[in-house]
């Protein structure tokens, strides 16, 4: 986490739990808050670290549809735009597996497009 929060710039604000004095549910991750003289805008950065499981002996989706979830909630709580930023956890074996991960990822990305529309859009940190 440490190491994406470093890409902001310094108009960002991380785990944010009220916008104009209203508290909102779920923080947000990192909030930046783009200003030009023509407009504003802000974007909600939902950050989640993906896993392996070793039940399922594969890497869990479940921090996926958990960031995709809290990513629509950020639109609710007047958020211009989402990002859903995916990092791998150390405990993944191989790369392999991370491999497979972002093939059914790819595989999937017109059905989330549809899904999502234009407000939100998936990005994977590998660092």
């Amino acid at each position: 986490m440490r190491a994406i929060l470093r890409l902001f710039p310094y108009n960002s604000y991380p785990k944010v739990s009220a916008i104009g004095g209203r508290k909102i549910n779920p923080d947000i991750d990192m909030l930046l808050i783009e200003r030009t003289s023509q407009y504003q805008r802000t974007i909600g950065y939902e950050i989640k670290l993906i896993k392996f499981d070793k039940r399922n002996r594969g890497i869990s989706w479940n921090s996926f549809y958990s960031g995709i979830g809290q990513a629509l909630l950020y639109l609710r709580n007047g958020v211009n735009r989402a990002f859903l930023v995916l990092g791998f956890h150390d405990n993944i074996l191989n790369d392999e597996l991370i491999d497979e991960f972002l093939d059914q990822l790819q595989s999937e990305r017109e059905l989330l497009k549809r899904i999502l529309g234009n407000y939100i859009s998936i990005g994977i940190y590998i660092g």
